[in-house]
């Protein structure tokens, strides 16, 4: 009986000890980190175009992506829109412009007189651009920053369309950043990084890739089989201007080469080549690859036709590749996956009139040209305006100290005379931005100090900026929305209203390191 009594005592305390190791080790597993983290952007995507095409999707791709994790069409940012350099920014720093500095791709630089890049850097030469930048001007940490100091060992890799994307989602302590230079079509980066070059780039440049991809853009299917209609002014060859396509040591065409789908296939080699040589997500030193993907092309301004319907359809078998590499190579289970999409400010709507749409054109360069000569009239010969770009004015400090006016009342002249052009919604003084700062809204979280205006003015819904001078044309979107999936181990975190500020420090909680030094987005926390 004694016997039979201290077995049960046995067997039962072994039973606890069991269950109470067995759930250790899956709670031990649930919380353990990524060991690899891929950010996929797909510039110029829209969440209409998602949900449009997703049953044109294969299972495997973005439709995978958005069905097997948390998606929310509509995430928003706290912060007045610029572009896509601005959001790439915020996305990595899981902070506004007011904190990490990137106004805009570029800026009016008083330093320079002259409207510059945010990444022009002449310190630093190019690998085959002739481009000298750095993300110096990114004031901010990223995430792969934090990665990087927190594990030493983890590679960080940015691979995208333009120096700019590739500068701002790579950080400053990236192993790698590469892009497509614009002029000679080859895969570039800067001497910044210390490294130079990664060798799976190299690699690409070297093996005639490149020009394989320099190919007519027909359709993948029949385009009788197609959802929708052929665009009106294109027939079944979608793109006759590009049987000039040419990629020769004389001639690259990479503009155009870049409003194909086939810069997404590049874009997808070389991420692929940096998972698979550089053995990223093989260790317990989590890594993290961006990646840059577009969704613009030359007809994307007609979403429902077939030109549309087939670039998606591509896309989307480019996407579904990449995911194929990461669950051979490291496992998706060892992975998280985020898809998003920058603020898409290429398309202007030129069709206002015809479709009865109340809006206009606003001519910048004009508007300031007769500023300045109202300050004339006020305050005397002189250029009172030196420079203007994407919405923001900048005045002359010196020549306003030298003849001893204040800035402030100055600033309030600009704002009355602006506002009586048509278009314009609104035209705020600095000082009174600034005095909004604690105040944590839109135009404050864009403020930054010697890049932004002083004074800055919005337009109307449906109006369109022009500029002569720099042959530009931006279209107004106040409250833009952008796609958000993210795949984690197949868990779904809680709903809630998110920002593209949260990315950050949702991917900082996955990875198990500090939040960036100016991040204030609220991470998502999975169940």
């Amino acid at each position: 009986m004694i016997k039979s009594h201290y077995k049960a005592i046995i067997s039962a305390t072994i039973f606890i000890i069991l269950t109470v190791f067995t759930a250790t080790t899956s709670s031990a597993q649930n919380t353990s980190r990524a060991r690899l983290a891929v950010i996929i952007s797909i510039n110029g995507l829209e969440s209409y175009e998602l949900e449009n095409f997703t049953n044109l999707f294969e299972d495997g791709g973005l439709k995978r992506i958005i069905n097997s994790g948390y998606y929310d069409a509509a995430a928003t940012s706290n912060y007045m829109p610029s572009d896509a350099t601005t959001d790439y920014a915020s996305i990595m720093c899981g902070t506004t412009p007011h904190y990490h500095g990137i106004v805009s791709s570029h800026f009016y630089s008083m330093l320079d007189d002259d409207i510059i890049s945010c990444i022009e850097d002449a310190r630093y030469d190019g690998i085959n651009t002739k481009r000298t930048v750095s993300p110096k001007l990114l004031q901010a940490t990223t995430i792969g920053d934090q990665l990087k100091l927190c594990n030493p060992q983890s590679k960080v890799y940015s691979i995208a369309l333009s120096a700019e994307s590739a500068l701002m989602m790579g950080g400053h302590l990236a192993n790698g950043v590469v892009w497509i230079d614009d002029e000679t079509g080859r895969v570039a980066t800067t001497f910044y990084y210390d490294k130079g070059l990664p060798q799976w780039s190299v690699k690409i440049n070297n093996d005639n890739s490149i020009p394989l991809l320099y190919k007519n853009w027909t359709s993948l299917n029949n385009i009788l089989t197609y959802k929708y209609p052929i665009s009106k002014n294109y027939y079944v060859d979608l793109h006759p201007v590009l049987t000039k396509l040419e990629y020769t040591e004389e001639k690259k065409d990479v503009a155009t080469f870049k409003q194909t789908p086939f810069v997404n296939e590049l874009i997808k080699d070389l991420a692929v080549r940096a998972i698979r040589d550089d053995n990223m997500g093989d260790d317990d030193n989590p890594d993290l690859l961006c990646v840059e993907f577009t969704a613009n092309h030359a007809y994307s301004s007609t979403p429902m036709s077939a030109e549309n319907e087939d670039f998606f359809i591509r896309l989307d078998k480019t996407i579904k590749q990449l995911i194929d590499i990461i669950d051979i190579s490291v496992g998706l289970e060892n992975s998280v996956i985020v898809l998003t999409a920058p603020t898409n400010n290429i398309n202007v709507n030129n069709d206002n009139d015809t479709k009865k749409i109340n809006g206009g054109v606003f001519n910048s360069y004009r508007a300031t040209a007769l500023l300045n000569a109202y300050l004339m009239a006020i305050y005397g010969q002189g250029r009172w305006v030196t420079g203007y770009y994407n919405r923001n004015i900048h005045l002359n400090k010196t020549l306003i100290e030298e003849n001893k006016i204040k800035l402030n009342d100055i600033e309030d002249y600009v704002a009355q005379f602006m506002m009586e052009f048509s278009g314009v919604m609104s035209a705020v003084p600095s000082y009174q931005i600034q005095a909004t700062e604690n105040n944590n809204n839109r135009m404050s979280n864009s403020y930054y100090k010697n890049r932004t205006g002083d004074v800055i003015i919005s337009l109307l819904p449906g109006w369109r900026e022009e500029n002569n001078k720099f042959n530009a044309k931006y279209s107004t979107i106040y409250y833009p929305t952008y796609p958000l999936a993210i795949w984690y181990k197949g868990t779904t975190p809680e709903k809630r209203n998110i920002t593209i500020e949260d990315i950050c420090p949702t991917l900082c909680r996955i990875l198990q390191i500090p939040y960036p030094n100016a991040c204030i987005g609220t991470p998502l926390i999975f169940k």
